[in-house]
């Protein structure tokens, strides 16, 4: 019987195992994306893999991926702030120590 309904009804098949074994044993499943990623952001990271196999990007990974890095920081790194420097500034009434 049980193999008939391993063949041909699965869900049953399941239920019947599930119910069959002791409470203690008994485990819940459930699929985790890598890295604890949310499907969305499993979604935005997709296209990147897609995208280092399509350029077929060489190298170790380590090397790939930190080529990846410099690029994704030189794109998106804010420029400094440029300062002015004031004009006519006393000079400094502490004397620098001498070196040695």
């Amino acid at each position: 019987m049980l193999e008939w309904l391993a063949e041909n009804d699965k869900a049953a098949f399941a239920a019947v195992c599930q119910k069959s074994l002791p409470r203690e044993v008994q485990l819940t499943v459930e699929q985790r994306l890598p890295g604890n990623l949310s499907t969305e952001q499993w979604a935005l990271f997709m296209p990147l893999l897609a995208l280092l196999e399509q350029v077929k990007a060489t190298g170790e990974p380590e090397e790939v991926a930190e080529r990846v890095q410099r690029a994704l920081r030189a794109e998106f790194s804010k420029p400094l702030v440029q300062l002015e420097v004031l004009p006519n500034l006393p000079t400094c009434p502490v004397p620098l120590p001498e070196p040695r």
